[in-house]
């Protein structure tokens, strides 16, 4: 009984001596992060509603933002010094060129990538022309390769790259109306996943981050979710502040927003009957069918 109290108390010890070097080694790490003031970040899609609110947030804690975009609203930040906003076209792979071209003749170097943009065209399926569906799947997925393909050497020059992208909960869980979407966020979610892999094959030192999302009151989708205790709409400024202050403390990962998004990939191996009954429930193929 002696010995085996003996034992536990030295199993306690260790587990105390660990858990105070693992904290303290976190505390450690923070405390020594890079001040960020006057940094540059590149963000896509920064005349989006989420992608205003990131050149926001990001201003607000002393960052400089390129802002790339195809067009711009006459109230986009034309005004503000630590905004560069450049017409781009990310599924352009010789107008991508050209942005890092524009980038090195004023000197910028990003130390940070956040895929922000999107389009998200309504129709079913079987009446989609394949201009729509392409358009949709270059912008949201080989637009968005293309850009963290380019922007990948510069962001090795600077210290603790970071690259975010963001997709949706329907990357995970369709829906009527909206399939174009849904193909091209889960494509990109497909993409990040082998990045993570590959970049770790060859230790690269960028990071890697994947928020998925819920829906915004934006452009992209219109009407609200038919079930908001479920399904709550997100606040563009909230979901800004979170991926901007994550960039600045260096932490990465995946990231679910709001919390019935975690669980949506569980739906996907449910039995079909279950699938039907959260598809009625939450209304979601009667909101663009």
């Amino acid at each position: 009984m002696m010995e085996l109290w003996f034992n536990s108390t030295y199993l306690w010890a260790f587990l105390i001596v660990f858990l105070v070097a693992v904290y303290g080694r976190r505390f450690t790490r923070k405390a020594n992060l890079p001040s960020r003031l006057g940094d540059s970040i590149v963000i896509t899609g920064g005349n989006g509603v989420l992608g205003r609110s990131l050149v926001s947030q990001a201003i607000n804690y002393g960052l400089k933002v390129i802002s790339l975009d195809v067009e711009y609203s006459p109230n986009f930040f034309h005004d503000v010094p630590d905004v560069i906003p450049i017409i781009c076209d990310i599924t352009d792979e010789e107008s991508v060129n050209i942005c890092l071209k524009h980038m090195k003749n004023i000197h910028a170097k990003p130390f940070a990538l956040i895929n922000a943009g999107a389009v998200a065209p309504k129709n079913r399926l079987l009446d989609m022309s394949s201009k729509q569906l392409a358009r949709c799947i270059h912008v949201n997925t080989i637009g968005q390769t293309n850009v963290t393909k380019s922007f990948y050497s510069s962001l090795l020059k600077s210290v603790d790259p970071h690259i975010i992208n963001i997709t949706s909960a329907l990357a995970y869980f369709s829906a009527s109306g909206v399939a174009a979407y849904s193909c091209s966020k889960a494509a990109l979610l497909s993409i990040h996943e082998a990045l993570e892999v590959e970049l770790k094959q060859i230790h690269s030192p960028v990071k890697l981050s994947l928020y998925s999302l819920g829906q915004f009151k934006s452009k992209l989708f219109e009407k609200d979710t038919p079930n908001k205790f479920l399904a709550p709409l997100l606040n563009s400024n909230d979901i800004a502040k979170i991926i901007v202050r994550n960039l600045i403390n260096n932490h990465s990962g995946r990231f679910y927003y709001p919390l019935y998004v975690r669980f949506m990939p569980l739906l996907r191996f449910m039995p079909l009957e279950i699938q039907r009954l959260a598809r009625w429930f939450s209304g979601m193929d009667e909101i663009y069918s």
